[in-house]
């Protein structure tokens, strides 16, 4: 007798809620995920959106007293302008009513211009204004009633050292100083002299030093309540007040400043965030029916501007394109990106017909025997010769032949013209041997192993005499397809050299697992290594381990005889650089060899 049918709801498995998929998968993010992505899209983000507040409000003040010290420098300026007219007794003698032709001497276009002032006047001891004047256009012209109001605006006595400040009048700004007129030797009191400036846009904008930065105004003073600082989405608007030569403030400088700190860290939470997200995302889940591995890569676009979406799409597309190509979790557009990728729609559609074309080429760099210095095989590296574009460098074209798939020509190319030119190079050199690097596409082709053995089969060119070099990554995007691809080469001949090990994450168990012959120690630990270094120690060991797997090691980028002596110290087989020998054509190397 059957017992009763249980109820079964979507998300349990047939064996009840334990046994189900999708409950394992929500236990796993309930568990492990959940609280990382708490702690990253909340926490963290909001570390960091205080710190940029306190960036943007430093910049504020930055930027404040920047202006401030422009507009009280020009103060200054002013001031000493008044000085050295102020205590000059032709304008006391005026002042005093004794020397009629002053004006016509002082009062001309020079004066404004040279001092930069745009108004001057001459008030005598007894209150009476004896000169007013103003530079309009190329003329000087009377400005009695604008001056008079200027004066009144001076204190009743004035101090030794003068006044100056800005003030308002009928809503238009003004800078001004003046101070009491004495004879040359500082004697007497014989008035006041007063110059002026209006403190315009145009004006204004030539005294601060912005640099685009902020723009800068002149405006009415922060009413009672009224925040002096205000933060807009797109702007920050401060108001500081300004002195003025007798009594309170009637001035503010505004300066407007872009909140270019405030959108660099709202950008930055965000993607932070989307890495986050990616990076613990990223992890080996262990489920009941096996272990699921995800990897995630994204593009992020955005516009201050409104723009079409799919031209937002295409952008982010392009970041992706960018980040997936630099093994990097987040890819952020910018117009390098654009540049780049018509660069490369450029690149990919002239690279098409250029093996026809005869544009392609192959250099060699000798490897040599660290203790005989001895030649023992060259490294076949391709170079593009284009008639307009010039040389383009294969670190730009080939990953344009990658991604238009390309490469499966250019590495049959290479392959087949390394091999032709080194058996030709074996009149002159028996032992010639050369090495060919392999595309990771080229690697995961089904039957790379039998095309590459067919190609030299076909040129009646021994496999003993290639090395094919591949590189961790490449490897790794199919452990099992490049070990058979590897192990079927090695049973023919050909030689296997792991390229560029130690440049990442590499691991010494990578020299135990793969069907290797060469370990090729890359340029950078190769650099650190032979410090006494923790990298020093590494460098060492992987030496000696690769020693003990029965494989020989090659040394890149030697660039001294410093560096060569250290490789010999650590017995390390052969070495690679410029300090052997720069790549060069086949027929010039050959001639050089030793």
């Amino acid at each position: 007798m059957t017992g009763p049918l249980r109820r079964r709801w979507w998300w349990t498995g047939p064996d009840g809620p334990g046994q189900s998929l999708r409950v394992q998968v929500a236990l796993l993010l309930a568990a492990l995920i959940l609280p990382t992505l708490l702690m990253v899209l909340t926490v963290i983000p909001g570390v960091i959106v205080q710190r940029f507040a306190q960036i943007e409000r430093d910049q504020v003040s930055q930027y404040t007293r920047i202006a401030q010290e422009d507009l009280n420098t020009e103060e200054r300026r002013v001031g000493l302008f008044v000085l050295n007219f102020s205590q000059w007794t032709e304008t006391f003698e005026f002042a005093a009513g004794r020397n009629a032709t002053f004006p016509a001497q002082v009062m001309v276009p020079s004066t404004f211009t040279g001092g930069r002032v745009d108004y001057a006047g001459i008030m005598s001891p007894q209150g009476t204004l004896m000169a007013a004047a103003a530079m309009q256009g190329d003329a000087v012209v009377d400005a009695e009633a604008l001056v008079s109001t200027l004066m009144g605006t001076l204190p009743r006595t004035l101090p030794p050292d003068g006044v100056s400040g800005t003030v308002q009048v009928a809503g238009r700004p003004y800078l001004l100083a003046a101070r009491t007129i004495t004879r040359d030797d500082g004697s007497g009191s014989g008035g006041v002299m007063l110059f002026a400036r209006a403190l315009n846009a145009q004006a204004l904008g030539a005294l601060m030093h912005a640099e685009k930065t902020f723009t800068a105004r002149l405006g009415a003073l922060p009413t009672a309540g009224q925040e002096a600082l205000t933060f807009a989405p797109g702007v920050v608007t401060v108001a500081s007040p300004l002195s003025a030569p007798d009594g309170p403030p009637q001035l503010a400088l505004q300066l407007s400043i872009p909140r270019d700190m405030y959108r660099a860290g709202q950008a930055t939470v965000l993607q932070l965030k989307v890495v986050a997200v990616l990076i613990t995302l990223e992890r080996p889940f262990a489920l009941r029916e096996g272990e699921v591995t995800l990897k995630l890569v994204a593009g992020f676009s955005q516009s201050a501007y409104p723009v079409p979406f799919t031209a937002l799409l295409r952008q982010a597309f392009l970041a992706l394109q960018h980040a997936m190509d630099r093994n990097e979790h987040l890819g952020v557009f910018n117009e390098d990106m654009l540049r780049r990728s018509q660069y490369g729609h450029t690149l990919e559609t002239q690279l098409q017909g250029a093996v026809s074309r005869q544009e392609l080429s192959l250099m060699y760099q000798p490897i040599s025997d660290v203790l005989t210095g001895q030649w023992v095989s060259l490294e076949a590296l391709m170079r593009w010769q284009h008639p307009q574009l010039g040389v383009v460098p294969p670190g730009t074209f080939i990953p344009v032949a990658e991604r238009s798939g390309q490469i499966y020509q250019l590495g049959e190319w290479a392959l087949q013209t390394a091999a032709r030119e080194i058996e030709q190079a074996r009149a002159l050199w028996p032992g010639a041997h050369v090495n060919v690097n392999v595309s990771p596409l080229q690697l995961l082709m089904p039957d790379f192993a039998e095309r590459a053995l067919g190609t030299l089969a076909a040129l009646n060119v021994p496999p003993t005499l290639l090395t094919f070099e591949v590189t961790e990554s490449t490897v790794m995007q199919n452990v099992e397809l490049a070990c058979r691809h590897l192990a079927r080469l090695r049973e023919a001949g050909v030689r296997i050299a792991l390229d560029d090990f130690g440049s990442g994450h590499s691991s010494l168990s990578l020299l135990t697992e793969l069907p290797l012959d060469v370990v090729k120690l890359d340029r950078s630990f190769l650099r650190d290594g032979v410090q006494d270094t923790a990298r020093g120690a590494l460098l060492r060991n992987t030496i000696r381990l690769a020693r003990d797997l029965n494989l020989t090691t090659v040394a890149e980028g030697v660039e001294d005889a410093g560096m060569l002596a250290r490789l010999r110290e650590l017995g390390c087989d052969y070495a690679q650089g410029y300090h052997i020998s720069r790549p060069d054509y086949l027929e010039d190397l050959l001639s050089l060899r030793t």
